[in-house]
């Protein structure tokens, strides 16, 4: 029961803001996504060469601690634990920190990396809280027993959410608690030798598993389950796969995988593996129980949650993408309980070179009782479709989708692919939801256009989910669900093992129109500069970073793309794809050996997207404009009403900037961009008192009503500039200030009935100052509430002729106060 009261938060946590932001009914997870406690499964750094590159997508100071183990052992209590402890420097946002070979113990295997805040101290001695979380961890974690305890302080109580915000305790240090930090990006790249020819190497990169991407304990059947979609066992004439199995949980797990071939629906072979502890790592090999050749895809059941990296190898080629966890469905054509898929995938790369390059998109279903029928479009770099392919998945099944070779086109061209999943129905029968998939792309060179027999590069990875890009086709107004902002860790010119970056980035919305975007560049101790793109509807931008005179040679780094404005209806929509080449640049001449990788940027989601700070100094207050972006001009009616619904006449209203919206009224982070003043007329009818804030580009914003000492905060709206006027609505509390007003004749203590008592927001007499009335009763009292917050007068019209100046020597000055009763007495004995 312990692990499904665990999991049963983050399903809780993801319905809550998936519901908000997204719209969502079922609970999904971004793939990949950054996170706070972050698996890299394969650490080989005996027979390859592997780094780890970290890079904080946050808004927060923060160090990386990372966690090693060696080779698998025993369950506990005798389970071998940790076997080493690195830490990174201060992590600013956007910015990368590289363990390289030589800060890689060489018998690790696997590791878990933690983000702490190097802003707080909590121990109150100049030491940070990160800096003392490391220490903990080197002092005491080369056990199972006290890595347990440490991991299961970080991960007490935890609400994961998309935003990577940590709610839990953090790790305990001597005095106080570390917290969490920032949200992390890795990627892990491995170069390892040929297996056919002696001196060639083989070059892969993978995305680590956050624990968002783990999945979610199933509570009707229990345990984890997960997909491997591409196996091959001498398959495609010589490639052969390798699954890497990481125990991300707190107890020794087995793990029974379910082998099935392509295109055969039913009779899965079943491997086993018998017991894995936490943190460990075992290497599957299908081959020693699958038949040759063989091609097909696997589902893994486990009691703890797991992290997969999958490994295919042959010919001296080498790539590596991520399995992933299984849906939740426990009716037929509802609604997931959980899903890491969608009904649309997008693959933002594809190689359109055509001298040799070849593309395989490997679909899996999943759905375990219905086929999928899925269309894949083989687009080119504007949109334009090349083909389309459409074939039938068996349930829990994956099949290849396969763009073949097609002559006369130009060199150098790249293009996009998009998976569908349809709706289908036979006659006589029900109609069938399309059921979610994912998918995992392929993409291989060889020497010769005609002949598969002598491969030179191969690049995979997983490809793209409406969640962590655009909900297809239409989007959303003002942008909530579309992802503008997106990380990549490494970006290279000729440094260690002379690596070159390329950016494949494409704009997803098909709505027509364009999106603007900024590449900001770091070095590992900040930001160095930016550069603005374009990019209209469906269009792919490939970047060879060599090519820019811009970069300096050696350069060393990470980036940040972030979009500044839309003219598309549906908001942002970016997906992309970094790409590595090891050894040559794009155009430089081939070499020896596969030196060619992928993996797919990090999309960084609300609220991190929304007050991203660039420069690491609050640098959110100047915000980039490219050149020839628009100004948005937002139309801004204020409208501020009391409990009883009266327009308060006056008060100030403040646009604010939002980086993400508190509970209650707590202060939001804000930057005001705009003030005005509502006076009666604006307050009591729309369209009287229209202000406009110009802001650049698309933002959150909230707004603020002050008054005396009240301060209220409207709900978060965004500024599309799709020029819909914005309605400020903020209604006060329901129990403000109260007036009660006595009125006697103090020379007869006899109490004054029907005296009209008049609450007014100014000195003067004049009648839209006059906020509330009332009558005294037989006891001479007229209460009068639901009063807004600051300096009131209180006026009398003791001979109701509706003329209170006459009276205004009996007009008494107070400040209110909300949730009290404010007792005033008059002497009415002089009128």
């Amino acid at each position: 029961m312990k692990h499904m009261k665990r999991y049963w938060f983050i399903v809780i946590g993801l319905a809550a803001l998936l519901g908000m932001v997204l719209g969502a009914t079922s609970v999904a997870s971004a793939d990949p996504e950054p996170g706070l406690r972050i698996q890299v499964p394969v650490l080989d750094n005996t027979t390859c060469e592997t780094w780890v590159t970290i890079q904080n997508v946050g808004h927060t100071f923060s160090k990386a601690v990372m966690v090693s183990w060696g080779n698998p052992g025993p369950c506990q209590p005798q389970a071998l634990g940790p076997n080493k402890v690195e830490c990174t420097g201060l992590l600013k946002p956007g910015s990368a920190w590289v363990f390289t070979k030589d800060q890689l113990p060489s018998g690790a295997k696997s590791g878990i990396v933690y983000s702490f805040d190097a802003t707080t101290d909590s121990n109150n001695n100049g030491v940070a809280d990160a800096d003392e979380a490391c220490e903990a961890f080197f002092a005491t974690a080369f056990n199972y027993k006290n890595w347990r305890n440490l991991d299961a302080f970080y991960r007490k109580g935890v609400t994961f959410i998309p935003s990577g915000v940590f709610a839990g305790n953090g790790i305990p240090i001597s005095g106080g608690v570390a917290a969490a930090g920032s949200p992390l990006a890795v990627e892990v790249d491995r170069k390892c030798p040929g297996d056919v020819t002696p001196g060639f190497n083989a070059n892969a990169a993978y995305t680590g598993i956050s624990d968002l991407m783990e999945g979610v304990y199933d509570p009707v059947y229990g345990g984890f389950a997960y997909y491997v979609p591409l196996i091959w066992n001498q398959g495609q004439g010589g490639y052969n796969t390798t699954i890497w199995i990481q125990n991300s949980g707190d107890e020794c797990t087995s793990i029974e995988i379910y082998f099935q071939q392509q295109d055969q629906c039913l009779h899965p072979i079943i491997g086993e593996i018998l017991f894995l502890s936490p943190g460990e790592t075992r290497a599957f090999n299908p081959g020693t129980i699958v038949n040759t050749p063989w091609q097909g895809s696997a589902w893994i059941r486990a009691s703890q949650p797991l992290g997969i990296v999958v490994d295919v190898k042959g010919k001296d080629m080498f790539g590596s993408y991520r399995g992933f966890p299984s849906q939740l469905q426990y009716t037929f054509n509802g609604t997931p309980f959980y899903t890491p898929g969608s009904s649309v995938n997008y693959a933002p790369l594809i190689y359109r070179e055509f001298n040799g390059w070849q593309t395989g998109i490997q679909v899996q279903n999943l759905s375990s009782i219905v086929n999928a029928k899925v269309k894949v479009y083989f687009v080119d770099h504007v949109g334009g479709i090349i083909t389309t392919v459409v074939d039938w998945i068996c349930p829990r099944g994956s099949q290849t989708f396969f763009l073949p070779v097609i002559n006369g086109l130009p060199g150098n061209y790249v293009g996009a692919a998009r998976v569908e999943s349809q709706n289908w129905w036979t006659p006589g029968d029900p109609s069938v939801k399309a059921p979610d998939v994912m998918s995992v792309v392929n993409v291989i060179k060889y020497a010769d256009q005609n002949s598969t027999t002598t491969p030179l590069e191969m690049v995979m990875y997983n490809a793209v989910q409406e969640w962590e890009s655009f909900d297809w086709q239409v989007g959303v107004a003002g942008g909530i669900r579309g992802v503008g902002m997106l990380g990549v860790p490494l970006v290279a010119k000729a440094k260690f093992n002379q690596v070159y970056s390329e950016l494949a980035i494409q704009n997803i919305n098909p709505n027509p129109g364009f999106t603007d975007f900024a590449i900001y560049f770091y070095d590992q101790n900040g930001l160095l500069d930016f550069v603005c793109e374009k990019l209209n509807e469906k269009q792919v931008e490939y970047i060879d970073l060599n090519s820019w005179g811009y970069i300096p040679h050696g350069f060393l780094g990470s980036v940040i793309i972030n979009a500044t404005y839309t003219s598309q209806s549906g908001g942002f929509g970016l997906g992309g794809i970094a790409i590595e080449r090891i050894g040559r640049a794009l155009t430089d001449p081939q070499i020896n050996g596969d030196e060619s990788k992928g993996y797919e940027m990090f999309p960084v989601l609300f609220p991190q997207a929304i007050n991203f700070d660039f420069e690491g100094e609050a640098s959110y207050f100047d915000p980039v404009v490219c050149p020839g972006q628009p100004a948005c001009s937002v139309v801004v009616i204020g409208v501020v009403k009391d409990a009883a619904g009266v327009p308060v006449a006056t008060g100030t209203v403040t646009a604010l900037l939002v980086g993400q919206a508190p509970p209650g009224n707590n202060p939001p982070v804000e930057l005001p961009i705009g003030t005005f003043t509502i006076d009666a007329a604006s307050t009591q009818q729309l369209g009287a008192g229209v202000y406009v804030l110009t802001v650049p580009g698309n933002f959150y914003v909230r707004f603020k009503f002050e008054s005396g000492g009240a301060t209220l905060f409207s709900p978060v709206w965004t500024l599309p500039c799709d020029g819909i006027p914005v309605t400020v609505n903020a209604t006060l509390p329901t129990t403000l200030a109260t007036v009660a007003a006595t009125v006697l004749c103090d020379g007869t203590g006899k109490a004054e009935q029907g005296v009209r008592v008049r609450v007014s927001s100014d000195a003067g007499d004049a009648a839209n100052t006059i906020l509330k009335s009332g009558l005294t009763n037989a006891s001479g009292v007229a209460t009068i509430s639901g009063l807004p917050v600051g300096s009131l007068f209180v006026w009398l019209d003791t001979d109701d002729d509706g003329v209170y100046n006459d009276e205004a020597s009996y007009g008494l000055s107070t400040t209110t106060k909300a949730n009290t009763t404010n007792s005033l007495a008059f002497d009415a004995c002089n009128n």
